[in-house]
């Protein structure tokens, strides 16, 4: 497991004799880059000489020999007024120096001295928080939720990981997870299959089991439901909302981020695995999971609920004695969360609420109210809460702040057609519910 380590600064560690320089400005010091810019001074950085660094004028770093540290402190503080602030038990010492102090002659003046091991020049670093150009990152409020930005500064997401995606179906023509403007798409495809002679049509393959798994020219993934190499959705975008939540094309100016859509170029690679358009077909899910098991998933990724089977639990299995990780989110009921997730290593609380949503078609305003799920809860007439409603691509469509009521109405007049998630925050409880728009 990589450590990922956040620093407050950075430290540039050169010997006394490399500092002293005839000329400070703009200059190369001994391999150590110097620029002064509005009358401050960076600091190239050792291992990525294009990136400079605030230089620390007020704070010196020093290591005298062992022998020579009283003295040597004695010097810092009567000669130069510098004032000891912290002293580490590997010997480094950090002196305050006083202000108006020239620097640069400050380090001339050191050279003169006798016993000292080190000194370090010290920076002020910056925090590292990548934020990618996707026009709707800004909507998506879990990828801060979930400190997404900090983590891209380490890791963007690589092809060498495939995500099963086992949904309604993955939209591969979508420019945002397929080929769009760029020349890269985040798909996996199965290279022991012949490839399609159009290659985002399916019925183009050359009719061959190729690789002899038992599915004819499954190039991108499958679809179990139809039993045929067609693994995209129709019309119930959730798989393809699913697999952009994984890994749409991220930093690439369209659309949104996906957590590990890469950096302009290629991330995580997603199989589509159809189980059905509408629902999820339960007998569908094991053979689903075998088969992410057997064409190369490290990853299996189940957004779904269905009712407890022992075939599934053993596809699982499988997949866990394969170290592949097995990845499950569902909707919650009012006191647990629904089958294969609740199967794993997952305590669900209790919820105290939920959102009622009541469409009125012929006026196109829909009532959304909280209700309490438990006898012992009912509704805080004092509490304010928020309302959010996104998209199926996940961008925010509609928002209302501090409502002071049990319900509240929202008009959905010239909306698209489609499902839209409803996220409300009461009382601390986050609650969602999906909203269902026709067409008028």
């Amino acid at each position: 497991m990589k450590k990922m380590i956040f620093c407050t600064s950075i430290f540039v560690f050169i010997n006394i004799g490399l500092v002293i320089a005839q000329s400070i400005h703009d200059t190369l010091i001994e391999n150590k880059v110097f620029k002064e810019v509005d009358s401050k001074w960076f600091v190239a950085d050792k291992k990525n000489p294009e990136k400079f660094y605030m230089l620390d004028q007020n704070v010196i770093t020093i290591k005298f020999t062992k022998q020579a540290f009283i003295e040597g402190d004695k010097m810092m503080k009567i000669d130069f007024d510098a004032k000891s602030i912290r002293k580490a038990q590997t010997g480094y010492v950090d002196y305050e120096l006083p202000q108006g102090i020239d620097f640069f002659e400050f380090l001339k003046k050191l050279k003169t001295q006798k016993d000292i091991e080190d000194v370090v020049i010290n920076t002020i670093g910056e925090y590292n928080t990548f934020t990618p150009d996707d026009p709707h990152f800004n909507d998506q409020w879990y990828l801060n939720k979930i400190l997404m930005p900090e983590v891209w500064d380490f890791v963007e997401g690589n092809s060498c990981i495939v995500v099963a995606i086992i949904d309604s179906g993955t939209d591969w023509l979508h420019e945002d997870i397929g080929n769009g403007n760029d020349s890269y798409n985040n798909l996996y495809h199965n290279i022991q299959e012949d490839i399609w002679t159009t290659a985002t049509d399916p019925t183009t393959g050359n009719g061959i089991d190729d690789d002899g798994n038992g599915f004819i020219d499954d190039w991108i993934g499958w679809d179990f439901e139809n039993q045929d190499n067609d693994a995209r959705a129709a019309s119930n975008s959730h798989g393809t909302q699913v697999a952009g939540i994984t890994s749409a094309k991220t930093h690439n100016t369209v659309g949104v981020a996906g957590v590990g859509g890469g950096l302009n170029n290629q991330g995580i690679l997603l199989m589509p695995i159809k189980i059905g358009e509408s629902a999820p077909i339960g007998n569908l899910v094991d053979d689903a999971i075998l088969y992410a098991i057997d064409n190369g998933a490290d990853v299996i990724q189940m957004s779904l609920g269905v009712n407890q089977s022992n075939a599934i639990d053993s596809a699982i299995q499988v997949a866990e004695n394969a170290n592949i990780a097995v990845v499950c989110a569902s909707a919650t009921n009012a006191c647990g969360s629904s089958y294969p997730i609740s199967m794993g290593y997952y305590v669900s609380n209790c919820r105290s609420y939920s959102l009622i949503i009541s469409p009125n078609p012929s006026t196109s305003e829909t009532t959304i109210s909280v209700k309490s799920d438990s006898e012992e809860q009912s509704f805080d007439e004092t509490a304010e809460w928020d309302l959010e409603v996104y998209n199926q691509g996940q961008q925010l469509k509609a928002r209302k702040m501090k409502i002071g009521a049990k319900h509240t109405t929202l008009n959905t007049s010239g909306w698209k057609e489609g499902v839209y998630i409803v996220r409300a925050n009461y009382n601390g409880e986050v609650l969602t519910e999906k909203l269902v728009v026709k067409e008028q």
